[in-house]
């Protein structure tokens, strides 16, 4: 309760962001592609639930066509320049985004919605290797 308080407090005392600050979060953004992104980790999303849950594999583009227009950017894009804005200081996002600009920024780009996905399938395949692990130590718990 005390955390939550101090939190209200911290945001009541934070200054305003200004517009400029909003621009630089926005243009980061824009250069990041974070919309482009956004579609392909949507499709990425998709068969990631459809390995773990194969009989949704029939409706794959029913699940796309129903992120296509609850989880697109025009609906999320207000979100993420506030979440930006919000984590990283008007500096930094500049920053940010002159390094995404450069031929090693752009390339990280474009890896590393692949690198996430192949990361989260290796957590999800060493979880699934250890989960007699978990099922043995939940016994021990009950």
């Amino acid at each position: 309760m005390l955390l939550a308080l101090s939190a209200v407090a911290a945001a009541e005392n934070a200054a305003p962001i200004s517009e400029t600050h909003y621009a630089a979060a926005r243009e980061l953004l824009a250069t990041m592609n974070v919309a482009e992104t956004l579609r392909v980790t949507s499709e990425m999303a998709a068969d990631t639930m459809i390995r773990q849950n194969p009989v949704l594999a029939p409706y794959r583009d029913v699940i796309l066509e129903w992120q296509a227009s609850f989880l697109n950017w025009e609906t999320l894009e207000a979100s993420y320049v506030n979440l930006y804005a919000e984590a990283f200081s008007e500096q930094e996002l500049r920053e940010m985004t002159r390094f995404y600009r450069t031929p090693v920024g752009r390339k990280s780009l474009t890896k590393l919605p692949e690198l996430m996905n192949k990361a989260a399938a290796i957590g999800e395949s060493y979880a699934r290797d250890n989960l007699p692990a978990l099922q043995m130590m939940i016994e021990e718990r009950a």
